[in-house]
C-alpha cells in the first residue's frame, strides 16, 4: 500500500470563454490535434519556468518509490471529482461530487494509477490525473450538442485513457441513447452522463464526464442557445447549467445559454454577517423546468444558482438546500407562478439585510434593521425612522451587536431608546435617551452606570406612560433591581430589589410593571412601584414543568399600528393563565402537557391552537396532531392530523399552513374552507415549511402568502394563486420570530408595509392589481 503524502492543488483561475471552438467539427482549428494519443497517457513533464498551468514545484515518492506525484499543481476548471476511482469493469452508476471551481485549493492525499485523491468538503474525492496536466488546459466550452454513437463506440475516462466502457453500457444513463456534449478537446467530445437519480441522501449527484472520439460519433445536433425552449429533460438542463455556468460567469454567457430571463429583480443579501450589505441582481427563468434563478453580484458576475425543483419522491426530499457555496436547491411543493411587478408607492433601501416595522404612527414609521446573525446574535443592528407618506429616511441609530430596547409614547411623537453598545467606541455604555420621532433630536439622555459591585441597569421597557430600567443588583446576580423613570424628563421615581429568580415580563405595551417569580405574577404601579395585583398559578412538581413557548409565553410585540395590550397569557408554574392586565383577573386557564410534547402555534383570546407531538406521547403514530382548544370552557373544538405553522386568526376564519399547505378553516368547526393542492411530500421536511411562513388577509378579498423567499398574492375566497410579487425578497433569520410575525407584512387596511431580506422596506397601496 502506498504511503499517503499531502500536497496542495490549486484550481486554475482562468475560465475558458464560450465559442472558442463553437460549431467546429473533426480536428479543424484544434491546437496540436495531430499529436498521437500515446502521448496522452503519461503525465506532462515540466521544469522550472514552465507553463503556470501545471506549476510543478517538486516531486515526492511513495515508500515503494514507484508512484510520483507533484507537490503542487493546478486542476483545470472542468475537472470532475468522483466518489471513487472507477475501474473499467465498473457496472454501477458513476457518481460525481462536483466540478472544480476557479481559485479553490485542495490537498492531494493519495495516488492510484491514473487517479489522484483530494481532501474536499465531501471527504476524499478522486480526479483523473490528466486534469492536472498542461494538455487539459486546452479543453474548450462550446454550445451544447446531442450526440449519438456508432456501434461499438467507446467512452473513455479521459482522452486516450486505457479505462474505457462501451457506449451501449451507459445507454440507460442517457436519454434515448444520446449524450450531451459541452466540452471539446482536440478530436474528443466530453459526454455528460446525466444521472437518473437526483440525490444520494442529502447530496445532489452531478453528471459524470466521459470522453468520446469524433470517429465514434454517429451524429451531432446542436441543442440551441435557449435551454428553456430546447425540450430537453429537466435533469439534462440542470446538468448542462451546472457545468457550463461556473461562478464568475458574465451575464452574456448566461443569456447565450439560457436566453433572456422572464423576470429581473434585486437579489437576496449576498454578504456574510459582519460585512457591508451587498445586493445583486436575480435573473428568474420561470418558464423553465426546473425553474432557475441566476444571481449576479453587484459587480455583474454570476455568484449563485438556485434550482426550484418539485420533488418526485420521498428520497428527493432528503436533498440539502445548500450544495457547496455556489448552488442551492429549493424544493417546491406548490405550483409555480409567474412574477409581476407591483406599483410601489415608495421603497427605501437600508444598509442591513433584514427590515421589520416596529412602530407606525400617522406620520412616521420606526424600522428595525438587522443583519440576521445566528440565534439572534448580531454583528450589527439599527433603528431608523421613515416619513410614512414619502418613505424618506429621517434619522438612524446604529446599535451594533448590542441591539436596542424601544418604547413609543402614547402620542406617537416621542421614542425612548436604550442602546447597550456604542458601535463607534466598541464598548458597552448603555445609552438611554428620549427622541423626537420627527427628526431624531434628543430631548434628554443619560448613560446607565456600570460599576463593580453596584446595581447595573442593562435593559428597558415602556410601562404605561413611563419607562423602567432593570438589571442585576451587582453584589448578587440572582437578584434583580428595577427602577421606574419619568419618560418626559428621565428622572428616577422609585427603585426596588426583587426576589431571587424574578423576571420582568414587559414587552413595552402594558399598563403595569409585570414581575414573574415561579408561579406568581405581580403587577407594580409604574409611578410608585407599589403592588397593584397578584396572580397565583399552581406549583409544578418535578417533571411537570411545561416548556416556555415562544408564541404565548415570551413578551409579544403588538401590531405596530395598535396600542396598549389589554390581556396576555403567562406561564405560571404548571399552568398558562390568560390575565386581564388592568385588573389581574384570570380570564381563562389551562394546564399544558409537560416538557416538549406540544407547542402553541397561534392564539386568539381564550382560543389556543396547539400542535402535539404524538411520538413523544408514546402513541403508535409518528406524526403531529393539531387541535384548537377553547380554554374558557376547557373544550377541544376540533383536531386534525398533521402539523401547523404561521397561524393567523381573522374573525371566524383561521389562516394557516397545515402539513405545508396554505389553508383557511372555520374557527369553530375546523371545516376546511379551502386548502392549496400541494405535493404529499410537503410535510416530510421542516425547511419546506420554515418557521415564520406568513399568511395575511388584506381585507379586500386578497391574501398575501410568504412561502420560502417568495411573496405570493392569493384570492382569499378559494386560495388560488394569482401571481408572485416581483422584487420582494422575504426571509426568516433564526430567533427573530416576534419580528417576523409582527413586522414583515403589516397592513392598516389601506396600504401594505413590507419588510425584506435584502434591506428594502416598501409601501404598496391596496388593492393590488
Amino acid at each position: 500500500m502506498n504511503k499517503i503524502y499531502r500536497y496542495t492543488a490549486v484550481i486554475a483561475s482562468s475560465i475558458l470563454a464560450w465559442g472558442m471552438l463553437s460549431g467546429c467539427s473533426g480536428t479543424a482549428g484544434n491546437r496540436a490535434a495531430d499529436k498521437p494519443d500515446a502521448a496522452l497517457a503519461a503525465p506532462a513533464e515540466t521544469t522550472a519556468g514552465s507553463s503556470a498551468r501545471t506549476a510543478v514545484s517538486a516531486e515526492a515518492q511513495t515508500d515503494e518509490g514507484k508512484q510520483v506525484v507533484p507537490k503542487s499543481m493546478e486542476l483545470q476548471r472542468y475537472a470532475p471529482f468522483f466518489v471513487q476511482p472507477y475501474p473499467a469493469e465498473a457496472k454501477e452508476k458513476l457518481d460525481v461530487f462536483f466540478y472544480a471551481e476557479p481559485g479553490t485549493e485542495y490537498d492531494v492525499v493519495e495516488k492510484s494509477g491514473e487517479w489522484l485523491a483530494f481532501n474536499t468538503e465531501y471527504g476524499k474525492a478522486w480526479v483523473p490525473e490528466w486534469y492536472t496536466e498542461e494538455a487539459a488546459a486546452d479543453i474548450t466550452l462550446q454550445e451544447p450538442e446531442a450526440l449519438t454513437s456508432v456501434t461499438g463506440a467507446k467512452l473513455s475516462l479521459r482522452p486516450g485513457s486505457g479505462t474505457t466502457w462501451t457506449a451501449d453500457q451507459w445507454k440507460s444513463s442517457s436519454s434515448g441513447g444520446q449524450w450531451i456534449s459541452l466540452l471539446r478537446w482536440r478530436d474528443w467530445h466530453g459526454a455528460l452522463l446525466v444521472p437518473k437519480q437526483l440525490n444520494n441522501q442529502y447530496r445532489v449527484i452531478r453528471p459524470a464526464l466521459l470522453w468520446i472520439r469524433d470517429s465514434d460519433i454517429a451524429s451531432r445536433k446542436q441543442v440551441g442557445s435557449n435551454l428553456g425552449q430546447s425540450g430537453l429533460a429537466p435533469d439534462t438542463i440542470r446538468a448542462i447549467v451546472d457545468i457550463a455556468l461556473p461562478a464568475g460567469s458574465e451575464p452574456s454567457a448566461v443569456a447565450k445559454l439560457l436566453g433572456e430571463p422572464d423576470f429581473k429583480e434585486d437579489s437576496f443579501a449576498l454578504n456574510y454577517t459582519g460585512e457591508p450589505l451587498r445586493v445583486g441582481k436575480d435573473w428568474r427563468y420561470e418558464t423553465m423546468d426546473p425553474q432557475l434563478t441566476a444571481t449576479f453580484s453587484e459587480l455583474g458576475k454570476l455568484e449563485h444558482l438556485t434550482w426550484d425543483i418539485q420533488p418526485k419522491s420521498r428520497q428527493e426530499m432528503q436533498v440539502s438546500s445548500y450544495q457547496g457555496l455556489f448552488s442551492s436547491y429549493h424544493l417546491r411543493t406548490i405550483e409555480a407562478v409567474s412574477s409581476k411587478a407591483p406599483n410601489w408607492t415608495w421603497r427605501h433601501q437600508g444598509d442591513l439585510a433584514f427590515t421589520y416595522l416596529r412602530y407606525g404612527t400617522p406620520e412616521h414609521l420606526l424600522i428595525a434593521g438587522d443583519d440576521g446573525g445566528l440565534s439572534g446574535m448580531h454583528d450589527d443592528s439599527s433603528l431608523y425612522a421613515l416619513d410614512r407618506a414619502s418613505g424618506r429616511k429621517l434619522w438612524q441609530i446604529n446599535a451594533g451587536y448590542g441591539g436596542s430596547f424601544t418604547t413609543l409614547d402614547e402620542s406617537g411623537q416621542y421614542l425612548t431608546v436604550l442602546t447597550p453598545l456604542s458601535p463607534d467606541k466598541k464598548e458597552y455604555n448603555y445609552h438611554l435617551r428620549r427622541l423626537r420621532m420627527a427628526d431624531g433630536s434628543v430631548v434628554w439622555e443619560k448613560y446607565l452606570p456600570q460599576e463593580k459591585n453596584k446595581v447595573n441597569f442593562s435593559a428597558m421597557a415602556g410601562v404605561g406612560e413611563g419607562i423602567i430600567v432593570y438589571g442585576d443588583s451587582g453584589d448578587n446576580s440572582d437578584f434583580m433591581v428595577v427602577s421606574g423613570l419619568n419618560a418626559v424628563n428621565g428622572k428616577p421615581l422609585w427603585t426596588k430589589q426583587l426576589e431571587s429568580g424574578s423576571r420582568i415580563m414587559n414587552s413595552g405595551n402594558e399598563p403595569y410593571v409585570l414581575i414573574r417569580n415561579m408561579e406568581k405574577l405581580t403587577a407594580l404601579d409604574p409611578d410608585t412601584g407599589a403592588a397593584v395585583w397578584t396572580v397565583q398559578g399552581k406549583r409544578a412538581a418535578l417533571g411537570e414543568e411545561p416548556y416556555e413557548d415562544m408564541v404565548v409565553d415570551y413578551p409579544q410585540r403588538l401590531d405596530p399600528f395598535k396600542g396598549e395590550l389589554k390581556e396576555r397569557w403567562f406561564l405560571l408554574g404548571k399552568e398558562r393563565l390568560r390575565v386581564d392586565l388592568q385588573t389581574g383577573k384570570v380570564i381563562s386557564r389551562y394546564t399544558p402537557k409537560p416538557a416538549a410534547t406540544e407547542s402553541v402555534v397561534g392564539w386568539n383570546g381564550s382560543v389556543l391552537l396547539v400542535q402535539e407531538d404524538t411520538n413523544k406521547l408514546d402513541k403508535e403514530t409518528n406524526y403531529d396532531e393539531t387541535y384548537l382548544l377553547d380554554t374558557a370552557t376547557g373544550k377541544e373544538l376540533w383536531r386534525k392530523k398533521g402539523s401547523a405553522a404561521g397561524a393567523f386568526f381573522a374573525g371566524e376564519k383561521l389562516y394557516l399552513f397545515l402539513n405545508g399547505a396554505a389553508a383557511a378553516l372555520d374557527v369553530q368547526t375546523g371545516k376546511e374552507l379551502w386548502k392549496q393542492q400541494v405535493s404529499e411530500l410537503a410535510y416530510t421536511r421542516d425547511d419546506v415549511r420554515p418557521i415564520g411562513m406568513l399568511l395575511r388577509p388584506l381585507g379586500n378579498g386578497q391574501l398575501l402568502m410568504a412561502s420560502g423567499q417568495d411573496l405570493i398574492l392569493l384570492r382569499e375566497s378559494d386560495g388560488s394563486m394569482l401571481y408572485r410579487i416581483g422584487d420582494a425578497v422575504i426571509d426568516y433569520p433564526e430567533a427573530r420570530d416576534n419580528d417576523i410575525r409582527s413586522g414583515v407584512i403589516v397592513t392598516d387596511g389601506q396600504d401594505i408595509y413590507l419588510g425584506s431580506g435584502n434591506g428594502k422596506f416598501s409601501r404598496l397601496t391596496l388593492p393590488l392589481p
